[in-house]
């Protein structure tokens, strides 16, 4: 797994855009930044589960495109048992 996808997860979830503040959002972003593309199925399974509860300034966006490149793209297993308005927006476009 990329080291900087370690870090991602160390940072948890994306927050929520409405109790979070500048500084944890640079964070994040700096982070998602530092993730290569494309990346592994391994690196796309664990990025699945960072979202958060909304967009979080567009962040969540750039998740979903990094998630989108691992080269076997759709991957069921991570879609699985992942609730939320950004999983489901993963299923919709695999058509899973």
């Amino acid at each position: 797994m990329q080291t900087a996808v370690n870090e991602l997860l160390s940072l948890g979830k994306l927050p929520d855009s409405r109790h979070t503040d500048a500084d944890t959002v640079r964070l994040f972003q700096e982070a998602i930044g530092r993730i290569r593309r494309p990346v592994s199925d391994e690196d796309a399974r664990a990025l699945v589960g960072c979202f958060g509860p909304d967009g979080c300034f567009g962040l969540a966006w750039e998740l979903v495109h990094a998630v989108e490149t691992s080269p076997s793209w759709p991957l069921a297993d991570a879609l699985k048992g992942n609730d939320g308005q950004w999983t489901a927006l993963l299923r919709e476009r695999c058509s899973l």
